[in-house]
């Protein structure tokens, strides 16, 4: 909901979609699991075919060499955007990836670090204003990896006491994090299902108002 809105008010807006499900992309028009040959048959164009992923911009010996972003960014509304590096099926597999490699959960922030100020060839970031991550729900080294490059990380959470204790069990997460690390990103708490006529909902309303 948030992407939109920063396009519509001026800001050049990236979305990388770290999520092997694809839930973003295909919300974007990208489905992960498109071939060539479904595009084809169902009168699509090739662009709508993901070839890359964000895997692909990394300079990994062995197992990525890096491609321009341009091969990467797909642009569904045009230039003004937003624009999004869509999901792909191997992305599992650039996990396995990533958990090889030395300082595995800083890899995404280094990579953005070096984006941002244009020292990467292929992967220039200098003219957006906001990049945004969307990952799947857990504990993986990819969302690790997406936390640690952010400042701000927006969390959904439905009225009920389960999801309430998952979001104390992440906010430890975040504590544990910068305690490691030195950093960690500012959690928003965003209520969703909200339904008056239960009486547990203002109770969870409280108990997220007053620690966060």
């Amino acid at each position: 909901v948030i992407t939109p809105h920063l396009a519509l008010s001026g800001f050049s807006t990236l979305v990388i979609d770290l999520d092997p499900q694809g839930d973003l992309s295909q919300g974007m028009g990208y489905d992960p699991e498109m071939t060539e040959a479904h595009a084809v048959s169902a009168n699509m164009p090739a662009d709508a075919v993901v070839k890359n992923s964000f895997a692909n911009l990394f300079d990994i010996a062995r197992f990525y060499d890096p491609v321009d972003l341009e091969e990467v960014v797909k642009k569904p509304y045009g230039d003004l955007g937003p624009h999004i590096i869509p999901a792909d099926v191997f992305l599992q597999e650039f996990e396995d990836v990533i958990n090889i490699q030395p300082n595995k959960e800083k890899l995404i922030s280094t990579l953005l670090q070096r984006a941002r100020i244009g020292a990467l060839k292929n992967f220039d970031t200098s003219k957006y204003d906001f990049i945004i991550f969307d990952c799947a729900p857990g504990n993986s080294v990819l969302m690790k990896n997406a936390l640690l490059a952010s400042d701000y990380v927006i969390a959904p959470v439905a009225l009920s006491i389960f999801s309430t204790k998952g979001l104390s069990r992440f906010s430890r997460a975040l504590i544990s994090m910068e305690d490691t690390f030195g950093i960690a990103p500012q959690p928003f708490v965003v209520p969703t299902m909200f339904e008056p006529i239960l009486s547990r909902i203002p109770d969870n309303i409280q108990i997220l108002s007053t620690n966060f």
